[in-house]
């Protein structure tokens, strides 16, 4: 005789706290799932934000992908303060095949630290990417990733 719908079987797992079991209990097959950012593909973090720039100037604060086209001019890239976004990532693309050169500086009263044999993107498609902290002393440093 099959056992019906809503009671549990001797092989049923027992009941979670508060779950209700027996006739016309439902269960939810799927925990619900906060997406940020509905329209971004699955494999894109959510937490990035993405930024195309073909001048020099100031980046913002935030967790970025910062696409550089420096065809018409190399472009320099002003750091945001280490102290505000400690703990964040800046990814730096060089999308343009020109010779000029894309840079980043530190905010004032920061540190760029920035090993000797690595270079900034100067061919297409290369990348650097730093992150921001801050040492003992308080002071923000900016690390370039290898």
């Amino acid at each position: 005789m099959p056992i019906p719908g809503g009671l549990s079987s001797p092989d049923s797992p027992p009941p979670l706290p508060g779950q209700r079991v027996g006739p016309g209990a439902s269960i939810q097959l799927n925990d619900p799932v906060q997406t940020r950012g509905a329209q971004m593909p699955p494999y894109t973090p959510a937490n990035f934000s993405s930024l195309a720039v073909s001048a020099t100037g100031i980046v913002d604060t935030g967790q970025q992908i910062i696409s550089v086209n420096a065809n018409s001019a190399a472009v320099v890239l002003t750091l945001p303060s280490a102290y505000y976004a400690h703990g964040q990532f800046i990814h730096i693309i060089k999308t343009d095949v020109s010779a000029n050169q894309v840079s980043a500086v530190a905010a004032s009263g920061d540190t760029l630290a920035k090993p000797a044999a690595k270079a900034w993107p100067v061919a297409q498609y290369e990348t650097v990417t730093l992150v921001a902290q801050i040492d003992s002393t308080g002071a923000g440093i900016w690390y370039v990733l290898q």
